[in-house]
Formats: structure tokens, sequence, C-alpha cells
């Protein structure tokens, strides 16, 4: 791929966030009406009219997430221990008391605090403040919280596949620790085993960009769909969340107008097709960052997190240099935070 991981890294979060903020935009609006206020060919670039271009909460919670990762190495926490699952859960609390504004958490754990621009609303999902807000702890695979199927797992965990070399972690672990991350606020096998999934291209395409970005995510799906007939042997949505990711990857290989393709593989509200249409539009797109994003952001549902997840991808795998000509990122907010994160996850996934 001619790039440095460390190229790689800022691609996967800056190209996350810029398919966040173009998606934030048009989050809640139907197809028609965003043709109807930006043109035929829906919303194409970012929208900075007053500022920056916004980011969501699914940005946010990321870079939570990778404080999370830096946090649970400090402490010398292994891989998918309780110890580590813990410290992934101080800091969804951490930005939860950022949503909440009642700081109910007392000790802060990373600087992400101190960004004042993390403390605003922007429109975070019921389910994560729901399971944050409570006096239990994480859920786990073995004793979910919930049964909620939701995406507001699969958006939040591309750390977890740029922070654990494969080399150094077998990709089962890989896989298991993006189920886990998205467990704790989501228990619905539709709402973990994506984000399992999710991390694993996100592997793949930092480190193994030769394979190819097609055999990346074939091989993605047959391992998760692995796991999740070990984990679940008779749960017949292990079979469907195949079966919608293989048809992601056979539209994205057609002439089909991606507004089509996206009807047909869903509004991406919930995990498996917020991770179906980012599969699809960075597959069809795969050499052009701006098409794959414009098409994941234009449809009727949850265009951040479907961009969200569509920029992780494609931003992991063609590198930062590669996607900012694209975009403008200077006009995108917390540009400078993100590219720190991104810089501290690479230094620290270095070290043994």
């Amino acid at each position: 791929m001619g790039r440095d991981r460390k190229d790689a890294f800022r691609g996967c979060l800056l190209g996350g966030a810029l398919g966040d903020a173009l998606g934030y935009t048009v989050e809640f609006m139907r197809l028609k009406e965003i043709k109807r206020k930006y043109g035929p060919n829906g919303i194409q670039e970012l929208e900075c009219k007053n500022g920056p271009a916004i980011i969501s909460d699914d940005t946010q919670m990321t870079l939570f997430t990778g404080a999370g990762l830096l946090e649970a190495k400090g402490r010398g926490a292994r891989l998918n221990e309780t110890q580590w699952q813990n410290a992934l859960w101080d800091l969804m609390k951490e930005w939860y008391d950022t949503q909440d504004f009642k700081k109910k958490v007392k000790k802060r754990y990373s600087w992400l605090w101190e960004v004042n621009e993390l403390h605003a609303r922007r429109a975070p999902g019921n389910t994560c403040m729901r399971a944050l807000s409570g006096q239990l702890g994480p859920g786990t695979l073995e004793e979910p919280l919930n049964n909620s199927k939701g995406c507001g797992g699969v958006m939040r965990v591309a750390p977890v596949g740029l922070f654990y070399p494969p080399n150094q972690y077998d990709r089962k672990e890989i896989l298991r620790a993006g189920a886990l991350a998205a467990v704790q606020t989501h228990g619905h096998v539709l709402g973990f085993l994506p984000a399992g999934m999710h991390a694993l291209i996100v592997s793949g395409a930092v480190y193994e960009p030769e394979k190819g970005l097609k055999n990346i995510v074939r091989e993605a799906l047959e391992e998760t769909v692995a796991f999740g007939r070990e984990l679940l042997p008779l749960n017949i949505q292990v079979s469907r969340f195949r079966d919608l990711i293989e048809k992601a990857v056979t539209l994205s290989e057609s002439e089909e107008k991606p507004e089509t393709a996206l009807k047909e593989l869903g509004e991406g509200w919930a995990g498996d097709d917020a991770l179906a249409d980012a599969v699809y539009c960075a597959l069809r797109f795969q050499d052009d960052f701006h098409r794959a994003l414009t098409a994941s952001v234009n449809h009727d549902g949850d265009s951040d997190s479907t961009g969200a997840v569509a920029g992780n991808i494609l931003g992991a795998y063609l590198g930062y240099e590669k996607i900012r000509s694209a975009f403008s990122t200077e006009n995108l907010e917390l540009r400078d935070v993100i590219l720190k994160m991104a810089d501290e996850l690479y230094r620290d996934s270095l070290k043994d």
C-alpha cells in the first residue's frame, strides 16, 4: 500500500470522524428531504456555515474507547480480561458524564475530559445513556445488560482493531475484544457481533492491506460467523447476519445505484445493517474516499453511524494522506484531538 501504520491509524480515526460529521448533518432526514435541500446527488461536502463541521456522539465515543484501551494498557490489563473490560467501562462512564452534566464519576482517567467541545450533547443514543446511567457494571457476553441491537456498539470500536497487532494477538482475541467493547451497552447478538467484525476488518486494513479489502472483509466474516456460532450455537441471527454481509459484498460488485442498494441492506439503525451499509460503500468505492462517504450517508437512515463506520474502514485501508484530499480536514471539529488520539494509540500499540 506504500504507507506506514501511523498513517493508517490517522486515516481510520479521521475517516470515521469525516463520515460522522458528513452524516450528522442529515442524520434524521429522509433521502427525499436530503435531495430537496442539497440537490439530486444529496449532501456532498462538509457543512461549515457557522464554524467547523460538527461531529456526533459516534466520534466522541470512539475517542473515549481509544482512551479506554490506553487506560487498560496503563493498568497492565491483558486483552479481554475483567480488568480490561473495567478500564473500557470506566472511560465509557467518563464519556457519559460529559453528556449527563451531573458529573457522578469523581476520578478522571483521560485528557479528553479537559476538551470542552467533548462536553456537548450530540444526539447520544438512548441505549448507551441508559446502560451507562445505572449502577451496574458493564454487560458481558455471558450476562448482557439488555437486548439492544442498535448500532451504538459497532460505531465506536474501530480503535480496538487499530490497537492490537495480529502478530502479537490472536485474531479471535481481536474479534472478541470488539464484541466485548460493544456488549458493555448493547446485549443483542446483532449489537455486538458486527462490532467484533468491524474491529477485525479495521485490523486487516491496517496490518494486512496487501490482501485487498474484499478478501479482508470475507475473511473477517468467516471468522465472525464461526465465533457467533460457537458462542450461540442455535441462534438464527448469526446466519442472518452472515447473509446480510454477503449481500453487501455482492451488491458492491453490481451496478446497482448506491441509494437502491442501501435500501436493500437497511437503514443503519441496528448494528448489522450499519456494518452492511458501510461494507457495501467501502467496497463499492474503495479507491474513491469521497464517493464512498457520500454514498454512505445519503439514505433514509442513521447517516452519521453508517458514515462513521465506512470512514473508519476505508480510512484505515487508504491511510490519512490519501483521504485528506477528499474533504478538507481543516474544517473538521476536533481534528487535532482526533489526530492526537490516533498518534497515542499508534505509539502505545508498539509497546510490549
